[in-house]
């Protein structure tokens, strides 16, 4: 059996391969060692854990590595994992009553500085005309704590939209407007030394993983009953999900996606003004030959 590999994932359905691979046994079965720690504050929380050895792997939001990447040039994407965008809820108080004109004198709750939360609501603010600026941002945690936050010191905060469904289903918080991410949501990533250190596990690993997205994908009754009692949504909810996802299978990145989204990062300026090579942001596997 080989050393423990932690991985660090958002409790949410993208990660339901990861789930059923472990219930399975499949990793066991491959000689591998596997941990699957859940992060309810999301991708920061989880690039903070990758830089300080705590984590070996995480699953996450491909533009919250990517600037953690350009700001620290500690962790490196080492491959897909989901390839389909990520549509992010805009939430209020329930009993709020949203003056969208007016975002530029209101508060925005971010789980943490960095996080998709904190893109993607600086984009969709951007969508309606207003540049937010740093007062405006709170971050507070984890999704809860964004829902206790538009009760006190936020208006408003940004979420994965199906993960919030059972929050919106009992009146806790008002969904107003969605916005989509032009790019590929859910990356797999690491420190390039320590992915040196296990390079020969990592190709059995993610064979095992994506045989588990293929199964997810094509066993759509059995991925929708799962979906539906781990996460709380009904079937109906369920399918209009699952019809939106595509879990990636084999390694290849989408380097355009990827650059695009770093022209983003640019030109929110959450990333400093300067021409990143896209090679320094992925992982580059030793190769020895004979």
């Amino acid at each position: 059996m080989s050393q423990k590999w932690i991985v660090g994932g958002v409790p949410e359905h993208f990660n339901l391969p990861w789930q059923r691979a472990l219930e399975s046994g499949c990793f066991m079965g491959a000689g591998l060692d596997l941990e699957f720690r859940e992060y309810p504050t999301g991708t920061g929380a989880m690039c903070a854990d990758l830089r300080a050895g705590v984590l070996d792997l995480a699953v996450v939001l491909t533009e919250g590595i990517l600037m953690d990447i350009a700001l620290f040039q500690q962790s490196a994407i080492l491959a897909p994992f989901v390839n389909s965008p990520l549509i992010w809820g805009v939430h209020f108080a329930a009993d709020a009553d949203p003056d969208l004109d007016h975002l530029d004198t209101q508060k925005m709750a971010v789980s943490r500085l960095g996080s998709g939360s904190h893109l993607m609501g600086l984009l969709w603010a951007q969508a309606q005309g207003v540049s937010l600026r740093p007062d405006q941002i709170i971050p507070v945690g984890s999704m809860f704590q964004l829902q206790e936050a538009v009760q006190q010191q936020a208006d408003y905060f940004l979420w994965e939209k199906f993960t919030t469904l059972p929050l919106v289903k009992q009146g806790l918080v008002k969904r107003v407007d969605t916005i989509t991410t032009p790019w590929p949501c859910f990356m797999i990533a690491g420190q390039p030394e320590r992915l040196a250190q296990r390079e020969a596990e990592l190709g059995v690993l993610l064979q095992q993983l994506y045989q588990q997205a293929k199964d997810c994908q094509h066993q759509q009754e059995q991925t929708l009953d799962d979906i539906s009692i781990r996460y709380g949504i009904d079937r109906e909810e369920s399918l209009q999900w699952f019809r939106d996802v595509e879990w990636a299978t084999q390694t290849a990145l989408p380097l355009e996606d990827l650059q695009k989204t770093l022209q983003t990062l640019q030109g929110l300026g959450l990333i400093p003004d300067q021409a990143f090579a896209l090679q320094d942001f992925i992982w580059q596997p030793q190769r020895t030959t004979a």
